[in-house]
């Protein structure tokens, strides 16, 4: 009689461990929601092309609905996204969304050399054409009206250029 009492004690204390997580948990998915992203672009942004010399990345990032306010980090290292125009998605090749909200921002520095995003440079110590690829986890967290907010992370890949 004594061990199916003990099933019995396990099985409501797992219970009750399991309500209080999802009560914690409440009111931030209520406010919180897993990010719709249209496109997303990473890469280094210097003036002189293949140069990883001024050692500054751009993402830039397209939301099929505006947001007050676009957080993200890099290999988690914060930058600010600005908003920059609502645009036809069609023109970015995406063709889900009629239009997007389209926005950028740099990290400098970004840590290409011997940082976070480090590159195995190719010719000389500041040439990279993407030959070795390098990725990034991503994360984006959107604000919206109301306080509600939407995230998402996600790996990126490096591209060569920005433009």
């Amino acid at each position: 009689m004594g061990a199916p009492l003990t099933w019995l004690a396990v099985a409501v204390l797992v219970a009750v461990a399991g309500c209080g997580d999802s009560v914690t948990d409440s009111p931030r998915s209520a406010r919180s929601a897993r990010l719709p992203l249209a496109r997303i672009h990473m890469g280094v942004a210097c003036p002189q092309p293949s140069s990883i010399r001024c050692d500054r990345v751009g993402l830039a990032v397209w939301l099929p609905k505006r947001a007050g306010r676009l957080e993200a980090s890099i290999a988690g290292r914060a930058l600010t996204l600005r908003w920059r125009a609502s645009v036809d998605a069609a023109a970015y090749g995406i063709t889900k969304y009629g239009r997007v909200d389209y926005y950028e921002g740099f990290l400098q520095p970004a840590g290409l050399i011997d940082g976070p995003l480090r590159v195995r440079p190719e010719r000389g110590r500041y040439h990279w054409t993407g030959r070795h690829p390098v990725s990034a986890r991503v994360r984006l967290v959107a604000h919206y009206a109301e306080g509600r907010s939407a995230h998402r992370t996600l790996s990126v890949g490096l591209a060569a250029g920005w433009g």
